[in-house]
């Protein structure tokens, strides 16, 4: 059995229960892209204190340069805001655009996946990708998270629909839909409004349908309507990342266990030990309530908080950490697992908990979390 709970508990800092803000927005998309814009002008005229006022007091930045002597850097507003400042004028930038923009709200937070495309003096280009948060505060909404983005969603085929055309035609569980009348999904995301914008064609059409099966391409064509699938979307290791399974040993899951002691213990000294010492961001979105940003000022409370809400409901004592896979990119991990526990009330079943995404950054050779982020996917291939 699995549930979710709401708020950071054990393995999920977890983020999310998605809700309605109580003060509608026409069009709220609009207003991130307008965000956006606005950076973009920013950068342009390198007017630092325009883009302070696009930022939240609350900014943390993940970065990344082989420059960097850990390999990694966190930063909050002021020293963003100075690192910044300083690539103007060491680096010369001349533009930062924003390319793509694949933007998902959630409540009065809008997380983002970015194409960051920048041009240099003497004509140099660079392109990057990024995840970043939005959050809205005082009916404003402002940049508040920066990460770099090395891992990319598919769609795994899950199960089949007995009887359907996708089982007729040979389409199986573990494929990769990375295509479908004529337009590519290799990055996730659009799929079953493609399927439904296609439904009411003519019923001779031929739609093809393109998945990735192992390393073999395979293309059927298909009818319009109803496929018979079910889709299941994961993260995978992009570029250099790797991803770790649940049976190979690493160093945060040596952390994680540790965290999971203090947990029992109730020792929220020694939680913290897992957390980085100085930064941490994480969105707790609450209904009827104002969005809470989870610094690390504040994190001490909210765990023990969390510990307390746990308590209540498991036998701390039972829990375990049975299943947690993760995608390595140098010095910043991105990790997910659940926490498995026995109920103390009722049939004392043992379910686990779903955990959220957390990131984890290695400065000075250890370990520490950094973030937490929604629970968007599953990490790693289906098994």
């Amino acid at each position: 059995m699995k549930e979710r709970l709401a708020g950071l508990v054990g393995m999920s800092l977890a983020l999310l229960i998605p809700f309605c803000s109580s003060s509608a927005l026409a069009d709220p998309a609009e207003e991130i892209h307008q965000l956006l814009d606005r950076v973009e002008a920013a950068y342009e005229r390198h007017d630092i204190e325009a883009l302070k006022a696009e930022c939240s007091d609350q900014l943390l930045g993940i970065l990344t340069s082989p420059g960097l002597e850990d390999g990694v850097r966190l930063a909050n507003k002021t020293e963003m805001m100075e690192i910044i400042k300083k690539s103007w004028t060491t680096n010369e930038i001349q533009s930062h655009k924003f390319v793509d923009r694949d933007i998902y709200l959630q409540g009065e937070t809008a997380w983002m996946e970015l194409t960051v495309a920048e041009r240099f003096a003497g004509g140099r280009d660079a392109v990057r990708k990024t995840i970043n948060a939005a959050v809205r505060q005082t009916d404003v909404w402002k940049m508040a998270f920066s990460m770099p983005l090395f891992f990319r969603p598919v769609m795994f085929v899950s199960k089949l629909v007995p009887g359907l055309q996708g089982e007729r035609l040979g389409i199986q569980p573990g494929d990769i839909v990375t295509a479908y009348a004529g337009k590519s999904f290799d990055e996730g995301g659009g799929f079953v409004e493609e399927v439904k914008a296609h439904e009411n064609d003519p019923p001779e059409t031929k739609l093809q349908l393109q998945v990735l099966r192992e390393s073999e391409i395979l293309r059927f064509d298909l009818a319009p309507g109803t496929i018979g699938i079910h889709l299941e979307t994961r993260f995978l290791p992009m570029g250099s990342a790797v991803f770790v399974g649940p049976d190979t040993p690493h160093p945060i899951k040596e952390l994680i266990q540790k965290e999971l002691a203090g947990i029992k213990a109730g020792d929220t000294v020694g939680v913290m030990e897992a957390y980085c010492a100085e930064h941490f961001f994480a969105v707790m979105p609450r209904p009827d309530q104002a969005l809470t940003i989870i610094t690390r000022s504040i994190l001490p409370q909210v765990l023990e908080a969390q510990r307390t809400a746990l308590d209540a409901t498991f036998d701390l004592a039972s829990s375990e950490l049975p299943d947690v896979k993760m995608i390595v990119s140098g010095d910043v991990a991105l990790v997910r697992g659940g926490l498995s526990a026995v109920r103390k009330a009722g049939d004392r079943k043992r379910v686990t908990i779903e955990g959220g995404l957390r990131v984890y950054v290695r400065q000075e050779g250890v370990w520490r979390q950094a973030a937490s982020l929604p629970p968007f996917a599953e990490l790693g291939p289906r098994s």
